[in-house]
C-alpha cells in the first residue's frame, strides 16, 4: 500500500497539512523551549556567536524566539517546505532574521553556530548531513542538535495501547531508514566522524507539570496518532487506541513526561 503521506515528510503538503503541521510546530517549541533555554545561557560557544543558522527551522516560530532573547546574533532559517518559509518569512522575518528554501546541502554562507532542532530523526542520511553541515561552518564553529528521546516517554495512567502505538512507529521510521536514536549514540561515536569534537551531551526530562504542558502535550500527540492513521504506514486497532487516548486526556490526574537528547560539537 502507498502511504497518503508521512509524519516525516516535510516537503510540498496541502493547505490542510500545512496548518497543522504549522500548529504542531509551535506546540512542540513551547512544550520544550523552558528546558533548552539552559543550554544557551551557559554556553560560551552560544554567546560568542555572531552569526546562527537553524537548519530545518519549519514555519521560524523557534528562531523567533531565539532571536528575542538574543538580539545580538543575525540569524537564518532554512527548511525544504516552502510553505513553511513563506509562514516564517511573514511571521518572523526581519533586518536580524532571514530564511531560504533548501536543506542542510543548499546553505550559502558561512556560520559559527547551526542548529539542528528535532531534525535528525528524520534523515535517512544523517553522517552525510553533518559533513555538509561542518561545511557551513567556521573554523571552530559549533553545532547543537537537539532531538526526541524516546526512552523517557512514560504516562500516568499507563496507556499501553499508545505505548503500542509508538513502538509500531518507530519501527515503521526504521523501516524507511530513520533512526530516532541516532543522536542519543552520537556523543559516544564522535570519533568516528574526523571533523567534530564534542562539545557535550545531555538527556533532559520534559514533565507536564510545568504549565500549560500537559494540555500540549495532548495536543501534539493527538495530532501524532491521527497523522500515522492517516498515513496507513501502522497496523493497529486505531478505533482502541482513540478511546483510550481520549480516556487519558479527559483524566484530570493525568502525567506524562518526554525526553530530548542535546549534543553539542566543535568543529576541527
Amino acid at each position: 500500500m502507498v502511504p497518503k503521506h508521512e509524519l516525516s515528510d516535510f516537503g510540498n503538503h496541502e493547505n490542510s497539512e500545512v496548518e497543522r503541521w504549522d500548529l504542531m510546530q509551535r506546540l512542540q517549541v513551547d512544550f520544550c523551549l523552558d528546558l533548552e533555554w539552559p543550554f544557551y545561557y551557559q554556553s560560551p560557544a552560544w554567546h560568542a556567536a555572531q552569526s546562527v543558522l537553524d537548519i530545518g527551522c519549519g514555519n521560524g516560530y523557534y528562531l523567533g524566539k531565539l532571536a528575542e532573547r538574543f538580539p545580538d546574533k543575525q540569524f537564518t532559517g532554512y527548511d525544504i517546505s516552502d510553505e513553511f518559509i513563506q509562514i516564517a518569512r511573514k511571521e518572523q522575518g526581519s533586518e536580524k532574521i532571514s530564511f531560504g528554501v533548501g536543506d542542510a546541502h543548499a546553505v550559502e554562507g558561512k556560520y559559527d553556530f547551526i542548529l539542528a532542532r528535532l531534525v535528525f530523526q528524520h534523515l535517512p542520511d544523517p553522517e552525510h548531513v553533518l559533513t555538509s553541515i561542518a561545511e557551513s561552518l567556521n573554523p571552530g564553529g559549533h553545532l547543537l542538535i537537539v532531538d526526541s528521546r524516546d526512552v523517557w516517554r512514560y504516562y500516568y495512567p499507563e496507556c499501553p495501547r499508545f505505548m503500542e502505538f509508538f513502538d509500531a512507529f518507530i519501527k515503521s521510521q526504521l523501516d524507511r531508514s530513520l533512526n530516532r536514536d541516532f543522536v542519543r549514540t552520537l556523543a559516544g561515536n564522535v570519533g568516528d566522524y574526523p571533523t567534530w569534537n564534542l562539545g557535550g551531551a545531555w538527556e533532559v526530562v520534559i514533565p507536564s507539570t510545568t504549565p500549560g504542558n500537559l494540555e500540549r502535550f495532548r495536543r501534539i500527540y493527538g495530532e501524532v496518532i491521527q497523522f500515522v492513521e492517516e498515513s496507513e504506514t501502522v497496523d493497529l486497532d486505531f478505533k482502541a487506541l482513540h478511546e483510550e487516548w481520549d480516556a487519558w486526556c479527559k483524566n484530570p490526574d493525568a502525567y506524562t513526561h518526554a525526553g530530548l537528547s542535546i549534543v553539542l560539537l566543535q568543529k576541527k
